[in-house]
């Protein structure tokens, strides 16, 4: 007579001798958290690097030993952690958040160049260089460059495109309110099987 036992989740059978034999039946694998895929360096940044990079974007002056309690891992676990994600680049430094209009440069503008060449604006570090000039982002599309910039009057923002026009045309739009004016970077959401 045969009999199916289940002990620990393995299946046991005896044989027509009486002594059981583990027979292997294929398992399941475990659900795995999605990877979000290479960042710099081939580096993985898993759910534990995520909640860390959360708590982190919040507030960058965290001492690990609060980190490690808001993430339920232990100091030199977090400590770790922080240090491959330095290293690797993931996290590329530490900043103030600092409100411009209260800084006294409350008229902000985008600025779309139209320059090519060797008279372009992103050949000369020194234009790019000055404080006015926040953000630049080399774009696609008939404008070579855009830039974000701030300045503390009407009067500045005009002797900024003074000086930009030496390089190509600018092209500016004001900028009125930010409605996101900043956002922590967060996990990709996680993407599902493809339905057929």
């Amino acid at each position: 007579m045969k009999k199916a036992i289940r002990l620990i989740g393995l299946p046991f059978r005896s044989q027509i001798d009486g002594s059981p034999s583990i027979h292997a039946e294929p398992r399941p694998s475990p659900p795995r958290a999605p990877p979000y895929g290479p960042i710099r360096g081939g580096v993985r940044v898993d759910a534990m690097d995520w909640a860390i990079l959360a708590e982190l974007q919040a507030d960058a002056r965290l001492s690990y030993s609060e980190l490690s309690r808001r993430v339920h891992m232990s100091a030199p676990a977090v400590a770790e952690r922080v240090r491959r994600l330095e290293e690797s680049g993931v996290i590329s430094g530490y900043h103030a958040h600092v409100d411009l209009g209260l800084a006294g440069r409350t008229v902000r503008a985008l600025i779309r160049m139209s320059c090519y060449g060797p008279r372009c604006v992103l050949r000369d570090e020194e234009a790019l260089a000055r404080p006015e000039i926040l953000q630049v982002y080399r774009v696609t599309g008939d404008t070579c460059c855009l830039l974000l910039v701030a300045v503390p009057s009407m009067e500045a923002f005009e002797a900024l495109i003074d000086l930009l026009a030496q390089y190509g045309r600018p092209s500016s739009t004001m900028v009125l309110s930010s409605p996101v004016p900043w956002r922590p970077v967060t996990a990709p959401p996680a993407t599902g099987p493809a339905s057929g």
